[in-house]
């Protein structure tokens, strides 16, 4: 239940789904008095009624559902979030997409175990522009896909109004078919985005002059919120003889920025969904390409920027290591333990410092979820870290200036 999230056409996105939709006029008829049915298998305390509208939130009670997942992002004029809750089998995904005045989209999907059985959603197109009052044109769908039963209607409203219908639903035809393609266009925010292949991304470089210093940089198509600098070079051509350059098979790409006998060799590989990117320094003098090292990782649920340096942390107690990757300010990016490929996402929460003991808190996020905090603390030449889960239990890491520096600086490259 994945789909990417192409935020730079999302506006006509908006527009054609709205066109797709069922026509009220058509094969319709204002809905009969409604009749109560009672489905067992729903959450207990919930009534299930036959013949109407089943609307979000769905006769459930949302305070008793746990968050497991959110994500959001913007491109564009567009900005999207979706969310995941769960009671039991039951699962309660929410996507919005907010395209300002160009069209607005929100739809609940309610799942039993792996089924889909219930749509809500709601979609305003831009309508007219009179005497600077921008108008939207809603309509409000609902799918029962037990009940095999589907509801529209449609209205008008202001942009700063609620996505809702104030007239009477009308009955359509249900299309079961449409199950499956609902299911398909679902981002479940409780799992990784992953880089699967070169076409999930693009490297290039931020001039065209031949002579001129330039900015090669990454962007992701599955998270397009952010370029990220990737290094400078002068020259910058792909590489296609890996064996010659001792680039492993399986790389996605290799590149050179060889000139003048020298230059900086870079390729890439997957790794379990991160693409790490690999470095060596290219001399004409050498007989062999030296030893390619870890330049940077990129997860695409988390790296938005290259980190300007890292902190290895050793635990006081157990075996895996800790790495911070910081920016130039000092302020950390993300997480990562030893032995593991995916990031922990750091979300800044306060500053707690005083005088020169420096102490910076950060809300540990996964899925898009606040989970424990990282405590960091530099005081001297000394950093450490606590971190604290949600019941209270703390584990401590101290750093490992010799895994953490190179010539009395930070490394600035990620050691694992």
């Amino acid at each position: 239940m994945k789909r990417s999230l192409l935020f730079t056409i999302l506006s006509s996105v908006l527009i054609l789904l709205s066109a797709c939709r069922d026509d009220p006029k058509s094969n319709s008829a204002k809905y009969p008095e409604q009749q109560h049915v009672d489905i067992s298998e729903m959450p207990e305390g919930v009534e299930r009624e036959a013949n109407r509208p089943f609307e979000y939130p769905f006769q459930l009670d949302l305070n008793t559902f746990t968050r497991e997942g959110f994500r959001e992002g913007c491109a564009g004029d567009c900005c999207s979030s979706v969310s995941a809750m769960r009671l039991g089998d039951y699962t309660l995904f929410s996507d919005t997409i907010d395209c300002d005045f160009y069209g607005k989209e929100i739809r609940h999907y309610l799942f039993r175990g792996d089924a889909l059985i219930a749509v809500h959603e709601q979609e305003g197109d831009m309508l007219q522009i009179e005497d600077e009052d921008v108008q939207f044109a809603i309509t409000e769908r609902t799918i029962d896909f037990e009940n095999e039963q589907t509801f529209v209607r449609k209205d008008t409203i202001f942009p700063d109004e609620p996505l809702v219908g104030k007239g009477d639903y009308v009955q359509v035809t249900f299309d079961r078919s449409e199950r499956r393609d609902y299911e398909k266009g679902i981002d479940d925010p409780r799992e990784y985005w992953n880089f699967e292949s070169a076409e999930d991304f693009s490297l290039y470089a931020s001039t065209t002059s031949i002579d001129a210093l330039k900015t090669i940089w990454f962007f992701s198509h599955l998270n397009p919120d952010f370029d990220i600098a990737i290094l400078e070079v002068y020259a910058w051509q792909e590489i296609t003889a890996y064996k010659t350059h001792r680039i492993p098979e399986n790389a996605l790409f290799g590149y050179s920025s060889r000139t003048e006998g020298r230059g900086t060799l870079l390729y890439g590989v997957l790794n379990d969904g991160v693409l790490q990117l690999y470095r060596s320094e290219e001399n004409e003098m050498l007989a062999e390409t030296p030893e390619y090292v870890l330049y940077l990782e990129i997860d695409p649920d988390v790296t938005f920027e290259r980190p300007d340096h890292y902190i290895v942390f050793d635990p006081d107690k157990g075996k895996n290591r800790l790495l911070f990757g910081l920016d130039s300010s000092e302020q950390a990016l993300y997480a990562k333990y030893e032995g593991q490929s995916r990031h922990i996402a750091l979300e800044f929460k306060e500053d707690q410092s005083v005088g020169k003991k420096i102490v910076k808190v950060y809300t540990e996020m996964i899925h898009g979820i606040p989970h424990g905090t990282y405590t960091h603390t530099h005081e001297g030449i000394y950093d450490y870290v606590t971190y604290t889960t949600k019941e209270g239990k703390e584990v401590e890491f101290t750093i490992n200036h010799d895994a953490s520096t190179i010539g009395g600086s930070y490394l600035d490259c990620p050691l694992f």
